[in-house]
């Protein structure tokens, strides 16, 4: 008894013990690697709040494009929550609602630049098309200026939002990041192509079902989102490396027939745009449209 105790005991101080003592105090730590990613993460989704709530208060017509980039800056701070996924707990799960609730608020004045937008990108492929298309411009930017007027005499400055957007940003401080690895984030990129890959089948087998392309359009979006983060955030690592340049063709090869998707709702009963320009912008916009999916899903069935 008395050797086996002895075998079994170490002397105070010896340096078994106070091996035992480190490994103790240095748990299965979240290594430096991660904790560097978590603070890259938890950096880029504070900074993406911030440049949002800075946009949303720009003056005069410069609100106009406030609202675009302010909106755009939402989607990443979304992109960046879902990268860490259920590993952030129950609160990412409610700061991404509240976020996704403010961007959709302001989904019709974006809509109302876009329809400008998308007008000017519009080829004049006959004398008729310039003044046609100078005229439905001047009607558009009119029903955006009154928008966006409407929408500041509810919230003005857009303060309202502005202060959910701070709020939002004082709980993202709340987050516990530590559960994200490197591991985590490649199961979140996985899990978005996967996504990705099953709504582009349904869309090329409805070439006519508009909701089907939008959401397809939408996952490659947040996809090549949390690429982009990633090409920032760990510019090395293999599930970052190359693809974002990939994503990226196919998301310009849909960018035009996003402009005549939104062109067709807004040229129904109630657009701003006269009845006879309306019925010549929806032919257009629908050959353009058919068009653009049938090269999307000839490029991409290769």
């Amino acid at each position: 008894m008395i050797v086996k105790q002895a075998a079994n005991t170490h002397p105070r101080g010896s340096a078994s013990e106070a091996k035992t003592k480190h490994d103790s105090q240095t748990p299965v730590t979240v290594s430096a690697d991660t904790q560097d990613l978590a603070t890259k993460l938890s950096v880029f989704l504070t900074a993406q709040l911030l440049q949002a709530e800075k946009l949303l208060s720009k003056p005069g017509k410069a609100r106009h494009k406030g609202v675009h980039e302010g909106r755009k800056c939402m989607r990443r701070a979304r992109a960046a929550l879902a990268l860490g996924g259920p590993r952030l707990g129950a609160l990412a799960a409610r700061l991404d609602l509240e976020i996704s609730r403010i961007c959709r608020g302001l989904s019709a004045l974006r809509d109302a630049q876009a329809l400008i937008e998308a007008l000017q990108r519009l080829p004049h492929e006959s004398p008729d098309s310039a003044p046609m298309l100078a005229s439905a411009k001047a009607a558009a930017e009119r029903d955006r200026d009154l928008r966006m007027e409407r929408a500041l005499v509810l919230d003005p400055e857009f303060a309202r939002r502005r202060k959910r957007l701070l709020r939002v940003l004082e709980s993202v401080k709340k987050l516990d990041w530590s559960g994200v690895s490197s591991a985590r984030l490649d199961k979140a990129i996985k899990r978005s192509e996967k996504r990705l890959e099953k709504s582009t089948r349904i869309a090329h087998k409805r070439p006519e079902d508009d909701l089907a392309w939008h959401r397809m359009r939408r996952r490659l979006r947040r996809l090549r989102q949390q690429l982009n983060i990633l090409d920032k955030i760990l510019p090395t690592h293999a599930f970052a490396a190359g693809k974002a340049q990939a994503v990226e063709v196919r998301a310009e090869q849909l960018g035009e027939s996003q402009d005549d998707s939104l062109l067709l709702a807004r040229c129904g009963r109630r657009s701003p745009i006269d009845p006879k320009q309306r019925v010549w912008l929806r032919a257009v916009a629908r050959l353009r449209l058919a068009h653009a999916r049938g090269s999307h899903r000839a490029d991409t069935s290769h």
